[in-house]
């Protein structure tokens, strides 16, 4: 029945949705984004930002204090979960939280199981409010604004991971301003139509995973192409690599704006109008940058792991959360805007699986291998693969100049970072592999017993 009603729903959504955003957004999207909507307004207003932000936070994290108190695991913990000793409070994981969910609900009233889209291990499931989608559109499209994205009026042009029916090149969500595309067709013809559909209805912003982007830039430049209405490429949900960047605003001459966020909806960052760097939004959550030690970074230019408070989420709060994604410090204000927040760049996802292990047990990131930017001139894209220590398969996606002088720059200049021990072989493919749901991975790691490798490189 709910799935019907739902189905109902978005098909009465798809049909009338222009009229409805005629009526304020505060109704359209419910009184968590008027909320958010007021707090900006007043903080924006307020002559003390710092301590606004500061007063906020104690607050939130106060009251979610109250309501994880009632939560079975933590009635059944010896210390007590104190605000003033916050810092003190043991973290959870995603493996400590999974192992039995409902020792972490408080209510299921109100609230809606969900998901994460992770690329291995077990799917962690859990509960939020299901009332936080007015509160997130709200700062999701504060995070756009910065680089010219109107709430009312911009649409997108969507690459990501909507399965259209056969024959079908696009579908227009009046609703929300979106043109869905198909981000599993990558053929050359397709990519053709999108671009004519971009140039024809004007399309400000293009929403799409980093390698979706990356893709279609590549399609522009090669075949000397622009779609001049673009603002910008709107880029989430991978990790964005140097090449990726450098492709769009550097040769294609377009803004390439990322935030950060999870399914949890603990940590929401976007990048500052200024600079690269990510801003956490302090009213969506409370953010952390810890190091090895589980110790709050204060230096910039050190790197940790990210561990978010979700202020959202009351019917399963989630406190002192370690996400496993990692970052670097730059400072809690920014120097270009002034924006109050935890400011950092550089972040890494799914820290395990960018690592490549040699056959002693050692092992150096994805990081460390980047190359020079002149060999992506003839390649459409890359991928490494490891099922066995000490060896490496780059796949390769090659470019119409592509020769046998591209195969040797690449061997010479991993084998420089690997080292001679490593073994490589090169690889052409037609496509790379994605996950389920159409996300780039820049390395698939296969191998089996990673915890005995790491021991070995322990012992090293």
């Amino acid at each position: 029945m709910y799935s019907l009603f739902n189905k109902m729903l978005n098909n009465i959504i798809y049909k009338f949705g222009k009229y409805i955003r005629y009526l304020p957004n505060s109704i359209v999207f419910g009184r968590t984004f008027n909320s958010a909507k007021l707090l900006q307004d007043e903080y924006l207003k307020s002559n003390d930002k710092i301590g606004y932000v500061e007063e906020y936070q104690y607050n939130s994290l106060r009251t979610l204090l109250s309501v994880a108190n009632r939560v079975k695991y933590y009635k059944n913990k010896e210390y007590e979960l104190n605000i003033d000793l916050f810092n003190k409070i043991p973290f959870v994981n995603k493996s400590i939280m999974n192992n039995d969910i409902s020792q972490f609900i408080d209510t299921k009233k109100g609230a809606v199981y969900g998901s994460t889209g992770g690329t291995s291990g077990k799917p962690f499931g859990f509960y939020i409010n299901k009332n936080r989608r007015g509160r997130e559109w709200f700062w999701m499209t504060d995070n756009w604004s910065r680089v010219g994205f109107d709430r009312n009026s911009s649409y997108r042009g969507v690459l990501r991971n909507h399965i259209l029916p056969n024959n079908v090149p696009y579908i227009k969500n009046t609703f929300l301003r979106e043109y869905y595309f198909s981000n599993y067709n990558t053929t050359d013809s397709y990519l053709e139509k999108i671009v004519t559909y971009l140039n024809n209805y004007q399309i400000e912003f293009i929403h799409a995973y980093p390698s979706a982007a990356h893709r279609l830039a590549k399609y522009l430049l090669n075949n000397n192409q622009t779609i001049p209405s673009v603002k910008a490429f709107l880029c989430g949900s991978e990790n964005i690599y140097p090449e990726q960047r450098s492709t769009i605003e550097n040769q294609l001459g377009v803004r390439l704006y990322s935030w950060y966020g999870h399914s949890e909806k603990l940590i929401l960052a976007g990048e500052c109008e200024f600079s690269s760097n990510y801003h956490a939004i302090p009213f969506y959550g409370y953010a952390e940058l810890v190091d090895e030690q589980g110790n709050n970074i204060t230096q910039p230019g050190e790197v940790g792991e990210l561990v978010g408070t979700g202020f959202i989420n009351t019917a399963m709060p989630f406190i002192r959360y370690r996400t496993g994604d990692y970052a670097t410090f730059v400072g809690n204000q920014c120097p270009h805007c002034g924006r109050v927040g935890l400011v950092f760049n550089q972040v890494k996802g799914r820290w395990d699986g960018e690592k490549i292990y040699a056959t002693n047990g050692s092992f150096c990131t994805t990081t460390a291998l980047n190359m020079h930017s002149d060999i992506y001139k003839n390649i459409e894209d890359m991928q490494y693969y490891q099922d066995t220590p000490g060896k490496l398969e780059v796949r390769i996606i090659p470019g119409s100049g592509y020769s046998k002088k591209d195969d040797d720059y690449i061997k010479r200049s991993l084998t420089e970072k690997l080292g001679d021990d490593f073994s490589l072989s090169i690889v052409k493919v037609i496509e790379l592999e994605y996950t389920i749901n159409r996300k780039y991975i820049l390395l698939i790691q296969k191998l089996k017993d990673k915890k005995n490798i790491s021991k070995i490189s322990a012992q090293n």
